[in-house]
């Protein structure tokens, strides 16, 4: 970590854990890496790097190479996406723990593998339980967690700015970078365990599903906004259907990246689980404390 790294160190009231016993909350700190393009997520004893995914525009849904004839994935549409930061990983059983103190995950022999019998509902209850650590000392503002929307979802699943024009996140060959039903021999694997894709992210394809904040509109392509698209608002037979991306380890192979698919928010299995993504403030920056 070099002298202009951000070091911030949030120390944090106590809160019950589980049982008759009280637990400390675990501290929260966060550091830069590699020029500020990879940051250091530390989570108790725990911890998860993010990567930069700079904004600008994309092609979204179904380009030629995703061969796509899924109409819910055409038309094929420009999108522009701000900078933000997006988990080199889906989220970990130890980090969900360290957080939530307790693991709803079925496969739950390794804190590596994914968490995952989550649904919408749970992920959110995370995400704002961790915001609630970061945010629970005042001298630090300006950032924040959340899944991520289906346009960045795909733009960082493609690569960013840095894409090949891959069909899968990563690679032509499917099997270099996701785990499904013809290799996984069934079960969920630990995280980082195939190759990663051109901003070094992991695992977008297969695995398990992420979900996204998106409610599920199969023909929101043909009116979503151009910037930073995303669908709160959908028709009244979709309402209790949140966008989940990215296939998991019991999907047929042929996941492509623009490949979308919804459950209903109260869906929970061992095949979905998410990912994180962080939005910064608007001059595209951290704020550290003095």
């Amino acid at each position: 970590m070099n002298k202009n790294a951000i070091l911030i160190t949030l120390l944090l009231a106590c809160m019950p854990a589980l049982g008759s016993n009280a637990q400390a909350t675990p501290h929260v700190s966060l550091g830069s890496l590699y020029g500020g393009n990879t940051l250091i997520i530390n989570v108790g004893d725990c911890n998860f790097l993010m990567q930069r995914v700079e904004g600008g525009t994309f092609t979204m849904g179904a380009t030629p190479e995703q061969r796509s004839t899924n109409p819910v994935e055409h038309p094929a549409h420009q999108v522009n996406i701000s900078t933000f930061y997006m988990a080199e990983t889906e989220l970990t059983q130890d980090v969900w723990i360290a957080v939530m103190q307790s693991n709803p995950s079925l496969f739950s022999s390794n804190m590596k593998h994914p968490v995952n019998n989550i649904t919408w509902s749970d992920s959110q209850l995370f995400v704002s339980a961790l915001n609630a650590l970061l945010r629970a000392n005042s001298d630090y503002s300006g950032i924040s967690f959340a899944l991520p929307t289906e346009a960045e979802w795909e733009f960082a699943a493609r690569g960013g700015l840095m894409s090949k024009g891959y069909r899968f996140a990563g690679s032509n060959s499917e099997g270099d970078v996701a785990w499904n039903d013809f290799n996984s021999e069934a079960t969920i694997h630990p995280v980082k365990q195939k190759h990663p894709n051109e901003l070094g992210i992991y695992d977008m394809n297969g695995n398990v599903w992420e979900w996204c904040i998106d409610l599920w509109n199969p023909s929101f392509y043909n009116s979503s906004t151009p910037t930073n698209p995303v669908c709160l608002t959908t028709l009244p037979q979709y309402a209790t259907y949140h966008v989940a991306r990215g296939n998991s380890f019991n999907s047929s192979p042929g996941g492509y990246i623009a490949w979308r698919n919804a459950f209903p928010i109260t869906s929970k299995s061992s095949h979905i689980g998410m990912r994180l993504a962080l939005h910064i403030d608007a001059n595209n920056k951290f704020i550290p404390i003095e």
